[in-house]
């Protein structure tokens, strides 16, 4: 991955080693090869790149494509995902849901530990007030934090248990004001949530977090 360049956020994110950062890489660079070379040079080159793996014993690929389907459709944070889509479609946005299903994408994304490849992939930072963003990755990948200790699990071979989010639910709402650097927003909210794992392996089961508006967007402050 010493070819694929990337925007510093992505970099820390760990975006070189991200699945559909390579995959469409790979697409576009068979594309330029068929361009440039023609239909049976691209061919070849494909299937002397994936037949290995296809045929390869130690490689384990989706037994049943439908199911793996419907199961990776119905995650929490796939029906959570759809909500938000759907409100922020809305001509009229509710911003209490608004703030309520960002909440709750964040929290199944970022303790959803088991669905990352490293420390460094942390979930739900797209959620967080833009010029927080850094201190937030640090704080969360740094010795207090939860991802410090996230094995690393690129080749798929990780064998340490993980928290897998199971439900978000909102135990109460309030709006709040919030004023803190150049942030004065008389109409922020603060949240809490009860998480639900797969597994109770000790991690937090109560967040309370702080949203304000930022533009047309609501964006996560702060995070208990």
């Amino acid at each position: 991955n010493k070819y694929i360049k990337v925007g510093h956020g992505e970099e820390i994110n760990g975006g070189k080693l991200k699945k559909a950062i390579v995959a469409d890489i790979f697409e576009a660079l068979m594309g330029a090869i068929y361009l440039d070379l023609g239909y049976a040079t691209v061919r070849r080159v494909i299937l002397d790149i994936i037949v290995p793996y296809v045929t390869n014993p130690n490689v384990t690929f989706f037994s049943d494509y439908k199911s793996a389907l419907q199961e990776a459709v119905q995650t929490t944070k796939k029906s959570l995902y759809y909500e938000l889509k759907d409100e922020l479609a809305l001509e009229v946005r509710n911003d209490d849901k608004y703030a309520e299903l960002v909440t709750k994408l964040f929290i199944a994304d970022f303790y959803d530990l088991n669905s990352k490849l490293n420390k460094n992939d942390i979930g739900g930072v797209q959620f967080i007030y833009d010029k927080y963003q850094s201190t937030f990755i640090k704080s969360a990948n740094d010795i207090n934090g939860i991802y410090y200790y996230v094995d690393n699990n690129i080749y798929g071979e990780r064998e340490q248990e993980l928290p897998i989010v199971k439900d978000v639910s909102v135990e109460e709402t309030l709006k709040i004001n919030y004023t803190y650097g150049d942030i004065n927003d008389s109409n922020a909210y603060q949240i809490k949530v009860y998480i639900t794992y797969e597994e109770d392996l000790g991690y937090p089961k109560n967040a309370t977090v702080t949203l304000v508006h930022n533009n047309d967007k609501i964006e996560i402050v702060k995070v208990n």
